[in-house]
């Protein structure tokens, strides 16, 4: 699933002429920490609370640079799994999406986790490999005789098409930290692996961004 198809349907987003105390009330009431300011569907930034607080011009408009407006958002064609490095790197309970550089909504940290942290298993320990595939292609039965053949197991799968490309994607979660044998066995096999998180003594960059994001929704 990507971005874009994640986007909350209840989040409203903030236009510069409101003022902080609006933005501060706003975040009350929707029980996040950040919202996202747009001026018809050009995003011009995440307002922080701990900003708001830190001024004491509640009617300041937001566009009176009196609080900063920070760049943070996420492509819509971005994977879920990227959406939660984001959101775990970037620590924010709000991820804005842009598509083509234009504002399409917000997706809101909890109501992500609450949809997909039971179905792939996070807090569980263990790796997570995306597959992208033909549909022809498609079949667990085959992925799990090769996953089991290295002696790894498969915690859950999700699958989706995806919307631009019309290929398969597949995402399983597994029960070890260190998946280096099982994608060396898929790629062996011909699949191709689009995204991957979990520990390998041969990918530290891999490794950091797993640990962000089990330290993040074990914190969540």
């Amino acid at each position: 699933m990507l971005a874009r198809e994640l986007v909350s349907e209840m989040l409203p987003s903030l236009r510069p002429e409101e003022t902080l105390e609006r933005a501060a009330a706003w975040m009350e009431e929707f029980r996040v920490n950040h919202l996202p300011v747009v001026r018809g569907q050009e995003f011009l930034g995440l307002v922080f609370e701990e900003d708001l607080f830190e001024n004491n011009q509640p009617q300041a408009p937001l566009n009176s640079g009196i609080v900063p407006l920070r760049q943070i958002y996420v492509e819509g064609y971005r994977h879920t799994l990227d959406v939660l490095r984001f959101l775990a790197e970037a620590q924010v309970s709000v991820l804005p999406v842009l598509d083509e550089g234009r504002y399409v909504g917000s997706i809101v940290q909890k109501e992500l986790l609450l949809r997909f942290a039971s179905i792939w298993s996070f807090r569980e320990p263990g790796g997570v490999v995306v597959l992208e595939m033909p549909a022809r292609d498609y079949s667990v039965a085959r992925i799990a005789h090769l996953v089991e053949s290295q002696n790894t197991g498969i915690m859950s799968v999700y699958s989706d098409v995806n919307p631009q490309t019309g290929l398969m994607e597949m995402t399983l979660k597994f029960n070890k930290m260190d998946l280096s044998a099982v994608e060396a066995a898929l790629l062996q096999h011909g699949y191709t692996i689009k995204a991957s998180y979990h520990e390998s003594p041969d990918k530290d960059d891999l490794r950091l961004r797993y640990e962000l994001l089990m330290s993040y929704l074990s914190d969540t």
